[in-house]
């Protein structure tokens, strides 16, 4: 999440003296199916401008920006079957999408033997709509996939994890910016304790990764539903890798009617770890003060804060709702729930309320616990095709709305074309910037530009060129004695 950040930096710490230039949006994905090769409800749907959806039951639904039938996307003959995890490379417009029945003779099977998924990646994400070819796919007997319900990018260091849930481990595929085909995993992570991974949650900034994970079959002896904490993510490599934590046990409620812990958002700025489990309720657990690297793995049995999704007052409880997807927007301190109707006959429930996202902000509060009104709900038009809705991703972008240009002087300085491709000049107006030092930042904090100014004249022009891989918005700053300018960047 730290990408985002810096969008938040971008947006309040920066944008206030630029506010007329941009338009501030919400793009939304969301992958909708279920555990069924043979059904038509796998997608993967977009709404561009979110943020001001919000709709009455039966009354307002939207009409996506983008629809993706997965089952109607091909890799040569492949067909690509049921996408239950997606990442969205927010600064390179591309997503990783996890399937669960690919398989290269197409057979329409639950079999994790011959429906063995795969990972394919869509570039230019943003915009796309209708069946779609895979610009790379990882997939193939050498990848070891067995229906991975999830991946997650390190983007820092350009490593994918990926919980092969019945392979009953967790593949890790390094520079996967160029991974394609079927390449064998760089390291894989195992343990008797592991369970069944379902979810990978990466923190890229203390290298820690979160796992959650259901139990097999009794005969199996696993272990109880958990989620496993990992130091040191981008090193563990082997069997019997031990976790630093477990979080299991009677009082956190991931036993409760249904095992599957489907997912986890984290938040380091409080400590709080937020777990989807397969059931009407979000359960918030305060890490606060746990020993992170004990000599060895600590069994924390912790009692969370339960947020509950479901309306009984619509008749629906917690044996007819599942919280499928979760997405924690720290910046806002909102998470973004999707919410389906079980109904393990195929289609929606009659008389059931539709399958949503519902949207509930101030979660961090203790307060905001039990039943509470979500702020907004969404209900998407073509629902009656593409549900129940289960991973979720949310997206902060801009528009430009009042382009600035050459005429548009700011501390003494104008930027122009902004937005820019390829180039953009800073041309020095006055005498403030005699000597400058100038750097240019992307959305994770990376500099990938910087210069030092000397001698500078009135009118002098210095032409910046973009690095072929930035994309999206970049952060300039210019600092020269007291003065320091910080700009806003926008790459065509």
């Amino acid at each position: 999440m730290k990408k985002l950040f810096y969008l938040w930096l971008l947006t309040f710490g920066f944008i206030h003296s630029y506010a007329q230039d941009t338009t501030y949006h919400q793009r939304l994905y969301l992958g909708t199916g279920e555990y069924s090769p043979s059904q038509d409800w796998h997608a993967v749907i977009r709404f561009d401008k979110s943020e001001g959806l919000n709709s009455e039951p039966g009354a307002i639904t939207y009409t996506p920006d983008g629809t993706i039938p997965v089952q109607q996307c091909l890799d040569g003959s492949v067909i690509l079957n049921f996408g239950h995890g997606i990442y969205i490379d927010e600064s390179n417009d591309r997503m990783y999408l996890s399937t669960l029945f690919t398989n290269q003779n197409n057979v329409v099977t639950t079999n994790s033997d011959t429906a063995v998924g795969s990972i394919a990646i869509f570039d230019n994400i943003s915009t796309l709509d209708g069946p779609q070819v895979p610009t790379r796919h990882i997939f193939g007997s050498n990848t070891q996939l067995k229906q991975p319900h999830s991946c997650w990018l390190d983007e820092s260091r350009d490593i994918l994890y990926v919980p092969n849930t019945f392979g009953k481990n967790i593949l890790v595929f390094e520079n996967v910016s160029a991974a394609d085909g079927d390449i064998v995993p760089d390291r894989i992570i195992d343990s008797d304790s592991l369970g069944y991974p379902l979810y990978i949650y990466i923190d890229e900034t203390v290298d820690r990764m979160f796992v959650c994970a259901m139990p097999g079959p009794p005969t199996d002896n696993e272990p109880n539903s958990q989620v496993l904490i990992y130091n040191n993510a981008s090193t563990l490599n082997g069997n019997n890798v031990v976790p630093a934590i477990r979080i299991t046990g009677a009082n956190t409620r991931l036993d409760l009617i249904n095992k599957t812990v489907h997912n986890c958002q984290w938040n380091p700025n409080n400590q709080l770890l937020a777990v989807g489990h397969h059931t009407n309720e979000l359960l918030f657990f305060d890490l606060n003060g746990i020993n992170w690297s004990p000599a060895g793995t600590d069994i924390l049995d912790l009692t969370p804060r339960v947020l509950r999704v479901d309306d009984p007052a619509l008749g629906f409880d917690s044996t007819d709702v599942n919280l499928y997807g979760i997405f924690w927007d720290i910046n806002s301190d909102t998470i973004y729930c999707s919410v389906g109707i079980d109904n393990p006959g195929g289609g929606p429930m009659s008389g059931s309320p539709p399958n949503s996202i519902k949207i509930y902000g101030n979660v961090s509060n203790s307060a905001v616990s039990g039943l509470v009104q979500p702020s907004r709900i969404i209900y998407w038009s073509n629902g009656n095709t593409y549900y129940p809705p289960q991973p979720i991703w949310v997206q902060q972008y801009y528009t430009v709305t009042n382009d600035i240009q050459e005429n548009y002087v700011e501390n003494g300085v104008r930027i122009y074309p902004n937005p820019a491709s390829g180039e953009f000049v800073i041309e020095f107006t006055d005498e403030n910037y005699e000597h400058a030092i100038i750097s240019i930042t992307n959305l994770i904090g990376q500099t990938i530009y910087s210069a030092e100014l000397r001698k500078i004249k009135p009118g002098h022009k210095e032409t910046v060129s973009i690095p072929a891989n930035a994309t999206g918005i970049l952060c300039l700053m210019i600092s020269s004695g007291h003065t320091q300018l910080v700009k806003k960047i926008i790459v065509n």
